[in-house]
């Protein structure tokens, strides 16, 4: 599933504080076709949960104002992150939009459903970035981008299908009772798990086999027998490459770029420095 979504300590501080014993559930990555489906399912599910919230979170922008003009007609007291304050306990809908603010929400809402999965041509989005965060999750039936990776929580007991309002509406009131969703997160964290353990003994097995050996004749303060023997390739390699770096065009990308190089070809260290650049890189977002 790769490094878990961030957010601000600050916020989550917060946001935790506002919602302290109100349940809540997340929608995410929702598309204008399913915001009918979540707004009815979180109506159903408020029959039995009056002081329910939903965290409506949108595929993109413009889709957000979509949400928040629907959820207003149907009567819900609606919000907008980031335009208002913290929710109070009158609000029954908070429509968000920036996808950085997901790392926020799938820690404060025990229950997640995944959008882009109940219309065709969208492929859902990645159940692992709502299981790592503490999430159960729920997704629609169209997830061909990430079809292993429900299976796999599904298997698990992680992730539960949902087709229709209906179906959502009584998830959503299954699952936020507490012992509910924290059966199914901790699955979810048992598969996450299980991946990155798998994931870091393929690396190590990387490692060793694509770390290039150095000749043990190359460190020799005088070339011996073999370095000579090796010297007419080595001219004709350099020549070669003198003219294919005379006759190139430079080329600019418009971003910064890290060049990891060597003189050697091989045995002094390129690999793995790039795999610990990579791996910084990754853990900073």
């Amino acid at each position: 599933g790769g490094q878990a979504l961030r957010c601000a300590d600050s916020d989550l501080a917060d946001m935790s504080a506002c919602l302290v014993g109100r349940p809540v559930w997340y929608a995410t990555q929702i598309l204008p076709e399913e915001i009918p489906v979540v707004l009815t399912a979180h109506r159903q599910a408020l029959r039995l949960s009056h002081r329910l919230l939903l965290i409506l979170h949108t595929h993109d922008y413009p889709t957000a104002d979509i949400a928040y003009e629907r959820a207003r007609a149907r009567g819900f007291t609606t919000m907008r992150w980031g335009d208002d304050p913290y929710p109070d306990e009158t609000t029954q809908v908070m429509v968000a939009d920036d996808p950085g603010d997901r790392g926020l929400f799938f820690r404060v809402a025990p229950v997640s459903f995944l959008g882009s999965s109940l219309v065709s041509g969208h492929g859902g989005c990645d159940p692992f970035e709502a299981s790592a965060l503490g999430s159960a999750v729920l997704y629609g039936p169209k997830v061909r981008n990430y079809l292993p990776s429900y299976g796999r929580l599904a298997t698990a007991g992680a992730a539960r299908i949902v087709n229709d309002a209906g179906a959502l509406g009584n998830a959503v009131s299954r699952l936020i009772a507490p012992d509910q969703a924290a059966t199914m997160a901790h699955a979810g964290w048992d598969v996450i798990s299980e991946g990155a353990e798998l994931a870091d003994r393929v690396i190590e097995l990387m490692q060793d086999r694509l770390i290039m050996r150095a000749p043990d004749f190359w460190p020799l303060p005088r070339p011996d027998w073999r370095a000579r023997l090796l010297q007419p390739l080595g001219a004709l390699y350099a020549t070669a490459t003198a003219r294919r770096l005379a006759s190139g065009a430079p080329l600019r990308l418009g971003i910064p770029v890290i060049c990891v190089g060597n003189i050697n070809a091989g045995g002094t260290g390129k690999t793995p420095t790039v795999m610990a650049v990579l791996q910084y890189l990754l853990e900073r977002g």
